[in-house]
């Protein structure tokens, strides 16, 4: 956990207490630079060095957000007391992430939501970041096959679509009426052939990752 390294004091001596004061860092005028120097002298006595690195990739993913997404971060948390709890839990989800790539791809999805203005950002955001830390990373790189978000992908094309559905990323298309064949007992892909594979399909959080990789 955080608190037995000391991550949140250490982020509170460079004027990071919130999820509020990441996004206000940069929009303030505060470099990206900065931050990362000061991150960097502080990990010399830092126990976990590796979170230093987690944090610093984190930051380095929303450096160019503007003011407009300050100001519609402010408008998703009620008060600062929401403000101060969020942004701990902010500080254990990039503490959790066990593959330096997972704290990257936290920040660019943080960076995506505020520059599209998702409605609800921060309950899908959370959401979003708890599925992005139980899947293996490498798996999460197969959303990317999905060309279009309706698109059925069969685990005969790629084996690894059975570990992104349980993670919560994909819905087994079996369950989909309009695609069983019931006198055959065989599912219709979107083409029309018969496949023996399991077919899946992108569910709502599916497609918000798959954008948020191919997004730049």
């Amino acid at each position: 956990m955080i608190s037995k390294v000391n991550s949140k004091d250490t982020l509170v001596e460079i004027g990071i207490e919130s999820i509020d004061g990441l996004i206000s860092a940069f929009t303030s005028g505060m470099p990206i630079l900065s931050i990362v120097k000061k991150l960097k002298e502080l990990s010399d006595s830092f126990k976990n060095k590796r979170l230093v690195k987690k944090m610093i990739l984190f930051l380095e993913e929303i450096e160019s957000l503007q003011i407009e997404a300050d100001e519609f971060l402010n408008s998703q948390l009620s008060n600062e007391d929401d403000l101060q709890k969020n942004g701990e839990l902010l500080f254990a989800i990039i503490d959790r992430a066990d593959d330096l790539r997972k704290a990257k791809l936290i920040g660019k999805s943080l960076k995506y939501l505020l520059t599209h203005k998702i409605d609800n950002m921060k309950n899908i955001y959370f959401r979003l970041c708890h599925l992005i830390n139980d899947a293996y990373y490498d798996d999460l790189e197969v959303l990317v096959l999905f060309r279009k978000d309706n698109e059925q992908l069969s685990t005969n094309d790629e084996e690894r679509l059975e570990e992104l559905y349980r993670f919560g990323f994909l819905m087994d298309v079996r369950f989909r009426a309009d695609n069983l064949n019931e006198s055959l007992g065989k599912l219709i892909n979107s083409e029309g052939f018969e496949t023996n594979g399991i077919l899946y399909v992108l569910n709502k959080y599916g497609i918000l990752l798959k954008d948020i990789l191919l997004s730049k």
